[in-house]
């Protein structure tokens, strides 16, 4: 629950965009926007991690412990075996990353353009591992990967663009 103890204005910026501004602590040009960017990511990303830590737990439980761990050891390198390795490291690389461009936009937000852009599309790259388990598990078209693997792009770019072009001193 977010409560503002203050006197709230409502100006326009320099563009003639609507503006708020609560009593000189917080500023934003959209209440929910600033409150919500990065706090999703950090908290989806945290989930992420989680759940494809566990998803690493069984991969090392079909290749030590499972019946049948021999034919799982021989074919590790190929096939199902690497893709489903592959989603397990992409999707805890996915969810660092989101934690960290979560922190950022949190820490940045007044200074950094875009931010619920950037927000939204490293969410998005999430699709990428699970597109991939999709892939072994459904045998969909591997859409997913490709739009989750486009949009973390973009959204590791933009950032490092908004960075680049941002006013003012880092703290």
């Amino acid at each position: 629950m977010f409560v503002v103890r203050c006197f709230c204005y409502r100006t326009t910026n320099k563009n003639g965009e609507p503006f708020v501004t609560f009593s000189g602590y917080f500023q934003s040009s959209s209440l929910l926007g600033a409150v919500m960017n990065g706090k999703k990511n950090i908290a989806i990303g945290f989930l992420t991690m989680g759940f494809f830590m566990a998803y690493g737990f069984l991969l090392i439980y079909l290749r030590d412990f499972a019946p049948g761990k021999e034919e799982w050891a021989a074919n590790y390198s190929s096939g199902k075996h690497f893709e489903t390795r592959l989603a397990h490291v992409h999707g805890n690389l996915f969810a660092f990353l989101n934690i960290v461009i979560g922190y950022l936009l949190l820490h940045f937000q007044t200074k950094l353009s875009n931010t619920q852009a950037i927000s939204w599309l490293a969410l998005a790259g999430l699709l990428m591992p699970l597109g991939i388990l999709s892939e072994v598990y459904f045998g969909l078209p591997p859409v997913l990967v490709l739009v989750g693997a486009m949009t973390m792009t973009a959204s590791v770019m933009w950032l490092g663009v908004a960075f680049f072009r941002m006013k003012g001193d880092m703290p």
